[in-house]
């Protein structure tokens, strides 16, 4: 009786060992976006995954948005500017997506010329440029931009504006527009 109770007890403990082999190491995936996007992989939420696991992340902007960058813990994901990524799961990691207000590729145009704005922040113009008015070609980081017959006027993220023209009847000059932007005249 005392081996069969002997032989149980050993049983009854390798038993209980076995069911107390830890699993996987596994660590927490916040993700969250500012406005204008969402990451549609994984849906925004919190969720769990193992040490190790290369999670993809992939964003989408809303109309009138494009994806910035991710910040947070960011120090495994393998490019944070591109709007589909991985990263590698080795802790508890809070990622945000961020967006910006960008202005559609648009195009605006007088008689003469045509401007139009692309989502890089950079302008594009084509048609007659008799007065220079499609001398854009070095305008970047802007967010609206403008054609008349005879000018273009483009708006800088920083509040700055820029204009190329004829400025016949001063339509160019904008410098400071309303006292809140500053402008720099180009010719």
């Amino acid at each position: 009786m005392r081996t069969i109770s002997s032989c149980l007890i050993t049983v009854a403990l390798v038993a209980g060992m076995v069911g107390c082999t830890p699993g996987p190491v596994q660590y927490d995936l916040t993700i969250s976006s500012t406005e204008g996007g969402e990451l549609v992989t994984p849906s925004e939420a919190t969720s769990t995954y193992d040490e190790g696991t290369a999670v993809t992340l992939v964003v989408f902007p809303h109309t009138g948005y494009h994806f910035v960058n991710s910040t947070g813990d960011v120090g495994t994901i393998a490019n944070v500017s591109t709007a589909s990524t991985a990263i590698t799961m080795n802790d508890n990691y809070s990622i945000t997506a961020n967006f910006a207000f960008q202005c559609l590729p648009m195009v605006d145009g007088g008689h003469l010329h045509t401007a139009g704005l692309k989502f890089d922040g950079a302008v594009v113009a084509t048609g007659l440029n008799n007065y220079g008015q499609c001398n854009v070609g070095n305008w970047t980081d802007i967010v609206q931009v403008a054609a008349d017959d005879y000018h273009t006027v483009g708006l800088k993220s920083d509040g700055t504006v820029v204009t190329v023209e004829r400025n016949y009847y001063g339509e160019c000059d904008v410098d400071p527009l309303d006292g809140h932007h500053s402008g720099v005249r180009r010719r």
